[in-house]
C-alpha cells in the first residue's frame, strides 16, 4: 500500500481558505489506484502550523505541496522536516513554486520533482511510477514537469489539461473550512479568453491562452 500525503501551506493572510487544489487531485488518485493508494489531506491554515512536522507520524512515500504566494517559509520549515522525519519521501511541488519559481526550487532543493501548473495528469503518472515500481514511464516522458537529472535541469513537455475530462473535487476539508468561519471555493473555468498581458502568469499556468470553461452541469 503506498501512503500520499498532499498538504496546503496556506499564505501568512489571516484568512482560511477550502484547499480545492489538493481536494481535486484526490479524485484523479482514488479513481487511477482505488485500494492501491490512501491519501491524506491537510491544511497548514486550518491546523495553524507552520510546517508539516506534525503531519510525519505516518510513513509516506510521497509528499505533494501545494505552495501559495508568501509561503516560501512554509515551504522551507517542512522541507527541513521533511529531511529530518521522512528523508526517503518522493517530494513533489506544486501551484506557485511548482510553475514560476521552479528553477530556484531545485537548486536549493534538487532531489524534488515540480509540477508547472496543472498537475491531474502529471501528478497520477508520478505515482503511477512509484505505486508500480518502475521506471517503465520515463519522466521525460509525463508532461508539466520540471526536475534536475544529472544536475541539468529537465522541463518536460506543456500540456493542458482538458477540462471535459474533468472530476468533481474529494470536498474532505470543506466541513472544517466552513466551521472555522472559512473561504469555500467553486472552480468554474481555467485560464484567460485573452491572456495577453505582460504582467500576467496564465499562460505558464494553463501551458496556453486559451480560456476553458467547465459544462454547466459540472459546475
Amino acid at each position: 500500500m503506498t501512503r500520499v500525503l498532499l498538504v496546503d501551506l496556506g499564505t501568512p493572510r489571516d484568512e482560511i481558505s477550502e484547499p480545492l487544489g489538493i481536494e481535486t487531485l484526490t479524485s484523479y488518485i482514488e479513481d487511477e489506484f482505488s485500494d492501491q493508494v490512501i491519501v491524506d489531506l491537510k491544511s497548514l491554515e486550518l491546523d495553524n502550523l507552520k510546517s508539516i512536522e506534525s503531519y510525519l507520524v505516518e510513513d509516506y512515500q510521497i509528499i505533494g505541496f501545494s505552495t501559495k504566494i508568501r509561503a516560501y517559509d512554509r515551504f522551507k520549515d517542512s522541507m527541513e522536516a521533511v529531511h529530518k522525519y521522512s528523508p526517503d519521501s518522493m517530494v513533489v511541488v506544486g501551484d506557485i513554486l511548482g510553475t514560476y519559481a521552479y528553477d530556484e526550487a531545485l537548486k536549493k532543493y534538487p532531489e524534488v520533482t515540480c509540477v508547472r501548473g496543472e498537475g491531474e495528469d502529471s501528478f497520477t503518472k508520478l505515482l503511477r511510477r512509484k505505486v508500480s515500481l518502475s521506471s517503465s514511464l520515463p519522466l521525460e516522458n509525463i508532461p508539466n514537469l520540471a526536475y534536475l537529472q544529472d544536475r541539468q535541469l529537465v522541463e518536460t513537455e506543456r500540456r493542458p489539461f482538458d477540462t471535459l475530462r474533468a472530476k468533481n473535487p474529494k470536498r474532505i476539508l470543506a466541513t472544517e473550512v466552513f466551521k472555522q468561519h472559512g473561504i469555500g471555493r467553486l472552480e468554474a473555468s481555467r485560464g484567460c479568453a485573452y491572456a495577453q498581458c505582460g504582467f500576467c502568469g496564465v499562460i505558464e499556468k494553463y501551458a496556453g491562452p486559451n480560456w476553458k470553461p467547465f459544462s454547466l452541469d459540472f459546475v
